[in-house]
C-alpha cells in the first residue's frame, strides 16, 4: 500500500502501511479461543491518519466472536513513521476441519492530500481446527515423537511399528515357549535317569 507521490524536487512524507494478519494460538480446538492479531506498521516517512482496520469475514455457524461482533474493526487516529499499532480480537471454532481466511481491509491517509489509501493484508493459510479427540491424539503422537527420539512422528509410524513390534513379539513368544518345552523334556529325561538309576542300585542292594 503505497502513499501520494512526491512532488519534484521534494522528499516524500507519505505514509506506508504494511499489514500483517496472523493467529497467536500454535494449535487451533474446537470450542477453544482462537486469537485473530492484525499488526499495522507504517514504513513510511509520513504520519498515516484516519486509519481504519476491518476484518468481517467470519461466518456465526462456524464462529463465535467473543469480544463482540464489533470487535473485528478498529479506528487509529495516526500511526507515525516506523511506529507499529495492533488490534485483536477472540472467536471460538465451532466446527473441526480446514480453516482458512482472507485478508484484512485497510484504509488511511497516507498525506495531507484528501485522497484515502486502501489495501489489505495477507491471507491466512489453511490451519486445522481439531476435535476434542484430535487433540488428545496429537498430545500423544508428541509424547510418542519425544520418547522415540524422533523416530515415529505420526499416526502411520505408530501403525507400522505396531504391526512389526506385534510380529517380532509373535516370533519372541514363540521362541520363548520352544525353549520351555526344550527345558521341560530335558528335566523330564533327567528325572527318568535318575529313577532307573535308583531302581538299578535297589536291586544290587537286595540279598
Amino acid at each position: 500500500m503505497s502513499g501520494g507521490e512526491a512532488r519534484p524536487g521534494e522528499a516524500s512524507t507519505s505514509a506506508h502501511l504494511l499489514v500483517q494478519k496472523s493467529v497467536e494460538e500454535k494449535q487451533l480446538v474446537i470450542g477453544q479461543n482462537m486469537t485473530i492479531k492484525i499488526n499495522l506498521f507504517n514504513a513510511g516517512s509520513g504520519e498515516a491518519t484516519q486509519v481504519s482496520v476491518n476484518d468481517p469475514d467470519w461466518d456465526t455457524k462456524h464462529f463465535e466472536i467473543v469480544t463482540g461482533a464489533g470487535s473485528t474493526s478498529a479506528t487509529f487516529p495516526s500511526i507515525a513513521p516506523g511506529a507499529n499499532v495492533t488490534h485483536s480480537f477472540v472467536v471460538v471454532p465451532k466446527v473441526s476441519g480446514q480453516f482458512s481466511a482472507g485478508p484484512s481491509m485497510v484504509s488511511y491517509k497516507a498525506g495531507d492530500t484528501s485522497e484515502v489509501t486502501t489495501g489489505t493484508s495477507n491471507h491466512l493459510p489453511r490451519l486445522p481446527i481439531l476435535s476434542t479427540t484430535e487433540k488428545h491424539l496429537a498430545a500423544a503422537l508428541t509424547f510418542g515423537r519425544y520418547m522415540s527420539l524422533g523416530f515415529l512422528k505420526d499416526l502411520n509410524d505408530w501403525k507400522w511399528f505396531a504391526i512389526i513390534g506385534g510380529g517380532v513379539g509373535i516370533l519372541l513368544s514363540g521362541n520363548w515357549l520352544a525353549l520351555q518345552g526344550q527345558a521341560a523334556l530335558a528335566q523330564h529325561r533327567r528325572k527318568k535317569a535318575i529313577e532307573r538309576s535308583e531302581e538299578h542300585t535297589s536291586e544290587l542292594q537286595s540279598p
